[in-house]
């Protein structure tokens, strides 16, 4: 079960074992309550990942995390600014006449996380689109001990260009480091470690905007209306 307190932290309890796995805080819902919650599963990889959309009492900001089924721990992937000119998104109430009609209440998510629905205050729903699912074979930047074979293969031969019979271990790859035709393989790490928080554009992703519908006074049709002529 997720679930959000008055103090813009998301929890994921085991309602069996009636232990909270993790605590996540959001540093833009730093002592704000959290008013909505929305979330999605998909498969990925061998497991699952879920998908939760937040927003909170008094802030023009849609959060969305993700964890893992596998390790269940929380990681800040996208954010929207449903107010983008907004002079202090981070405490709106010390803005003078200050008003809250274009903040968002209520966020739900497609099931397979395709789409977001923003309801704001004022009624006006907006339709997101959402960046594709995460997928593990995105590349990413080899860590700085990786670069050193380049070095040491040049360093391996002297002033005249002829081989110093010395060779450096990581030109040769190991054998589980490749196949027969001499390619790589190329190891599929499901980690979300990897993937950064991004700030989206609403402009950019809007799909469609529904505008609210203003409340009718209601009229009954049955109502008895004295004749007046009559009693003439």
């Amino acid at each position: 079960m997720i679930a959000g307190d008055n103090f813009g932290s998301l929890q994921l309890i085991d309602t069996q074992r009636k232990l909270v796995i993790d605590r996540f805080k959001l540093p833009a819902l730093q002592s704000r309550r959290i008013v909505s919650l929305n979330s999605c599963t998909i498969d990925w990889v061998g497991t699952q990942l879920t998908y939760v959309a937040v927003a909170a009492r008094g802030h023009a900001q849609v959060h969305i995390v993700v964890f893992k089924h596998s390790d269940c721990k929380f990681k800040h992937l996208y954010s929207f600014n449903m107010c983008p000119e907004l002079a202090n998104p981070e405490s709106p109430e010390s803005n003078d006449k200050q008003k809250y009609a274009n903040f968002p209440c209520d966020v739900k998510l497609s099931m397979d996380f395709a789409f977001l629905s923003v309801t704001l205050t004022s009624g006006e729903v907006k339709i997101l689109k959402m960046p594709q699912i995460l997928s593990p074979m995105d590349p990413v930047a080899p860590p700085p001990s990786e670069a050193a074979p380049s070095t040491n293969a040049a360093s391996s031969k002297d002033a005249k260009g002829k081989p110093t019979g010395v060779q450096s271990p990581m030109t040769i790859p190991p054998p589980s480091a490749g196949t027969a035709d001499g390619k790589e393989l190329e190891v599929v790490k499901p980690d979300l470690e990897k993937f950064h928080h991004q700030e989206l554009k609403v402009e950019d992703c809007l799909i469609s905007s529904i505008p609210a519908r203003h409340r009718k006074k209601f009229v009954d049709p049955f109502t008895y209306k004295e004749d007046k002529e009559g009693e003439e």
